[in-house]
């Protein structure tokens, strides 16, 4: 296990201050994929004096073979600046998909991810009733029929042993996960539940989406992913 700070080019610089545990390193043989619950940052006051105060964001990666947490992010961060942690994880792991909620303070980082052109993104499909046509929408969207699914399958791997969770954090916001007076699961007052979140998200990352061709990811410069796309394409039409 290691701590540390990731920048967009998926380069990790360990430091035990880090946002980043890293419990396992990627591998070739396993394909991964990113959860992620987004809060709303840090106000210019509490930037300027250094203090950091309000919930957190959070992210788990898994992986798809192994059903294993490889490694959490966790802490005080404004969501443009949390996208482009992101997709450092991302490419760190291998072109693992991004699935961030896009609730509330989500749409900033979706926006981001949106504006850099980074292809190893969720999207869902929408259909729009007026236009009688299916959209996409980028991001993972929490409401009142998906937080019961994403959290009852999470329920169902950790009763099952399925899923491999080494981080003592995520372990214990699971387990003080409740359900309130009016029925809804959530954090106890005055506790968090934003690991719990992001690694339901996960879940249903890794069981909505497919692995992404990795050599697109290693190609992958910003605002280049159309052209990385068509260059597969016409190789795969026309073998050059």
């Amino acid at each position: 296990m290691k701590h540390g700070y990731i920048n967009i080019e998926g380069q990790f610089t360990e430091d035990k201050d880090g946002y980043i545990t890293i419990y396992d390193n990627p591998s070739d043989k396993d394909d991964y994929v990113i959860g992620a619950d987004v809060a709303e940052g840090l106000t210019i006051n509490q930037q300027s004096v250094g203090e950091a105060t309000g919930d957190y964001s959070s992210a788990h990666v898994l992986s798809r073979k192994g059903f294993k947490v490889v490694a959490t992010w966790h802490g005080r961060i404004d969501p443009d600046a949390f996208a482009v942690e992101l997709i450092g994880l991302s490419r760190f792991y291998r072109g693992a998909i991004i699935g961030p909620e896009r609730n509330n303070h989500g749409l900033v980082v979706c926006q981001k991810l949106k504006d850099t052109a980074y292809p190893a993104v969720y999207k869902r499909q929408k259909l729009d009733k007026i236009a009688k046509t299916t959209i996409s929408e980028m991001g993972w969207l929490t409401n009142m029929k998906t937080r019961p699914l994403m959290i009852d399958e999470l329920q169902q791997a950790i009763r099952e042993e399925s899923i491999d969770i080494p981080d003592k954090e995520t372990i214990m916001e699971c387990m003080a996960f409740q359900r309130d007076e009016a029925g809804r699961m959530a954090a106890p007052p005055g506790m968090h539940d934003d690991r719990v979140i992001s690694l339901a998200i996960a879940t249903q990352m890794r069981k909505l989406t497919i692995p992404i061709n990795y050599d697109l990811i290693a190609k992958y410069a910003p605002n280049s992913a159309k052209r990385v796309f068509e260059e597969a394409i016409r190789k795969q039409k026309y073998g050059r």
